[in-house]
């Protein structure tokens, strides 16, 4: 079974798709799943998809990038080539300039805690993290975009679970975006959304 992670910045729409894909009858999923040590955190990933597989589901965790990164040394970015080796990987990207619209957002109703240089170095990590995993193991990585999932949602989760392994439930459907992320990031979705 191709068991996967969904890995990916802040604001580029992760627990969205893990919402999204935890609807799947055929998909076990573990949010947020990590530990401060790579090595048990893989083993545990692997007893996890072990169980799923007997019941029949395909398992996958969305991991908090940022935090495994940044907060934990031994994370390093060849840990995330590691994982690639046992789980196919759903990147979630989007636009550099839709993300950063949405972190000057942010900012401006209070809740951006980082600074501007913080915040595109997390960027830059994540995309290199992605060249890596892609020159190395190219077949078991797709990325998932954000903006593609806001103006063409059936489509992209369609192709997704194509990836996966799945057939498309009309359930998948039932996870929009929240409210509150619509309205955080109200300056770019007035781009996709029309009245």
């Amino acid at each position: 079974m191709k068991n996967f992670i969904i890995i990916g910045n802040g604001s580029t729409g992760t627990s969205w798709l893990y919402k999204t894909l935890n609807k799947h009858t055929k998909l076990k999923g573990d949010f947020e799943y990590f530990n401060s040590s790579f090595k048990t955190t893989l083993d545990e990933m692997l007893n996890r998809a072990v169980e799923a597989n007997k019941n029949g589901k395909i398992y996958f965790n969305k991991i908090p990038f940022e935090q495994t990164i940044i907060r934990f040394d031994c994370w390093k970015k060849y840990n995330f080539v590691e994982l690639s080796k046992h789980f196919h990987i759903i990147f979630c990207s989007r636009a550099i300039t839709s993300w950063a619209e949405s972190w000057h957002r942010r900012q401006e109703i209070g809740c951006a805690q980082r600074k501007p240089q913080e915040m595109v170095d997390r960027y830059l990590i994540g995309w290199s993290i992605y060249l890596d995993i892609l020159e190395m193991n190219p077949d078991k990585v797709i990325l998932s975009n954000f903006e593609r999932r806001l103006i063409a949602f059936e489509t992209e989760i369609k192709y997704i679970c194509d990836f996966a392994g799945v057939e498309f439930e009309e359930a998948m459907l039932s996870e929009p975006p929240k409210k509150e992320i619509i309205q955080r990031d109200k300056p770019v979705f007035c781009e996709f959304y029309h009245d």
